[in-house]
């Protein structure tokens, strides 16, 4: 009997134990659920109290950037008004009398010998150019053979030897007579044009003081120290010149460092207009043109009739007026860039990315203004393949209105946020529709053109991506300079969509 009650006591007793501890278990893990929520919470608190605090901190660096933005649009509004009063300075100019007095005046007075040295000079060697990268000038331009050369430069530099013997050493303009049958038709045979003065001699206006026929004018520096605002190029280095005191010729307008002084061309180009400011000019009052040869084909196509207005430059000139001047679809000098790179460059690492020397860009880009005959294939003559590309590139940053023009560069932008799918390849080939005839083909060409780049980026490392971030910039830009950079991810974004779709779109 005891027995018994023993084991039902101890039945209990289990019973009970078995209860107490599932209850223990189901308490702990209530436990362990409401820690780990309070933990959760915890960290969350902690997270927006350091998000709170990096707000803060932003707001408060925004707030110092809006000072010094404003600190430095005060500072440019000195600059500029400082620069306005600079410009009341009279120009340097040096006599005999000053040259050999006794009295120094500053530092200025080093560049001012140098400048006169320069202005004394009868005339601009070509052969200055350094021996590496001089271009070849002897034979016949590129498409058309002109031999009266030489009779021509003998008389502009006796012509240059009298005045200077005969006049004091000044920068003031001091204008000079030379033929300018020999500029008119080296400047016009690389690009098929074959013209000849025609019709009776006509006197210059009178602004110019001469009245000479069929003569371009041509003179001396007048340089004057210079603040830019902006930055600028120098005409001789292709280096950039910003905000320190460099000097400008009032006549012409021609930039330079003060140490690229002594290579500065003598000739002041005062007299031309500042839309033809290059050796393709013409004098529009002295002679008229006209082209006898019918147009036969792109390679060797005579130019139509130039109008009085004269020939325009390469660079910084419309794009639908080049191909017009040109009569070509794309204009030569875009062709030749694009035809040597495919030539040399393909599998050059870093084409287009890499920049060149800035004394080849100088002598290609000077070939091409002047019409001379340029071999890009030639390793020899021109050794630095970047070169070819930078002045390419140049050439587009330098277009009036981009290639992807103005007026669709919103359309474009509106765009790149689209989603990928056919209606947006739809719109874009509407886009580019809209585009002018001039700017639709060289963009076929040029996108064509990169395509084959992209196609051996195993070798060149210049991906899709990377060949965005290196055109647009140069082929998009928009009229308020500011919303370029704000604008700099769409950019991207559309050249890598034209360099995904080039063969549906081109």
């Amino acid at each position: 009997m005891l027995r018994l009650q023993l084991e039902n006591a101890c039945n209990e007793l289990i019973q009970y134990r078995d209860l107490l501890t599932t209850q223990i278990d189901q308490t702990v893990d209530k436990q362990t659920i409401s820690g780990y929520y309070s933990n959760y919470q915890k960290s969350l608190k902690a997270q927006v109290r350091s998000l709170s605090q990096q707000r803060d901190l932003l707001l408060t660096e925004t707030k110092e950037l809006k000072t010094t933005r404003e600190e430095v649009l005060k500072d440019l509004i000195n600059l500029s008004t400082h620069k306005q009063s600079d410009s009341a300075v009279p120009p340097i100019t040096i006599s005999p009398s000053e040259s050999t007095s006794s009295t120094r005046p500053r530092k200025l007075s080093d560049a001012g010998s140098v400048i006169c040295k320069v202005s004394s000079r009868n005339s601009f060697l070509g052969d200055q150019t350094p021996t590496l990268f001089r271009i070849k000038k002897k034979g016949s331009t590129m498409f058309n053979i002109f031999t009266n050369g030489n009779n021509a430069n003998n008389s502009h530099s006796n012509n240059n030897n009298n005045n200077n013997n005969n006049s004091n050493i000044k920068l003031k303009p001091e204008p000079s007579v030379s033929t300018s049958s020999t500029s008119s038709t080296a400047a016009s045979s690389i690009y098929g044009l074959s013209t000849k003065f025609s019709g009776s001699s006509q006197n210059l206006s009178k602004k110019a003081g001469l009245s000479e026929l069929n003569v371009s004018y041509q003179g001396n520096h007048a340089f004057m120290p210079a603040s830019f605002i902006r930055p600028v190029k120098c005409g001789v280095c292709s280096d950039k010149i910003w905000g320190r005191s460099e000097f400008r010729c009032e006549g012409c307008g021609f930039l330079a460092h003060s140490r690229c002084l002594t290579q500065v061309p003598s000739s002041c180009l005062s007299s031309y207009s500042p839309l033809s400011r290059s050796s393709f000019d013409l004098l529009s009052d002295a002679t008229s043109f006209s082209a006898t040869s019918p147009i036969s084909n792109y390679e060797n196509k005579p130019l139509p009739q130039i109008t009085q207005s004269g020939v325009k430059p390469l660079f910084g000139t419309p794009l639908t007026e080049r191909v017009e001047f040109e009569g070509r679809p794309v204009p030569l000098f875009v062709t030749e860039c694009i035809n040597a790179v495919e030539h040399r460059g393909l599998d050059y690492e870093g084409i287009y990315r890499k920049s060149g020397g800035a004394a080849q860009i100088r002598s290609i880009q000077s070939a091409f203004e002047q019409g001379e005959k340029v071999d890009l294939y030639n390793e020899d003559e021109i050794n630095d393949i970047c070169a070819i590309t930078s002045v390419l590139k140049q050439y587009f940053r330098e277009l009036p209105n981009p290639l992807l023009t103005f007026e669709t560069y919103q359309a474009f932008i509106e765009l790149s946020t689209m989603n990928n799918d056919p209606s947006k390849l739809q719109k874009m080939t509407h886009i580019l529709s809209q585009l002018p005839q001039a700017h639709q083909d060289t963009l076929r060409s040029l996108f064509r053109h990169l395509e084959k780049i992209c196609q051996s980026c195993s070798k060149n490392r210049m991906t899709i991506k990377n060949l965005a971030m290196v055109f647009a910039p140069t082929l998009m830009r928009h009229q308020d300079p500011s919303r370029d950079f704000l604008d700099i991810s769409y950019k991207n974004a559309v050249v890598e969509y034209l360099l995904l779709h080039t063969s549906e779109l081109f």
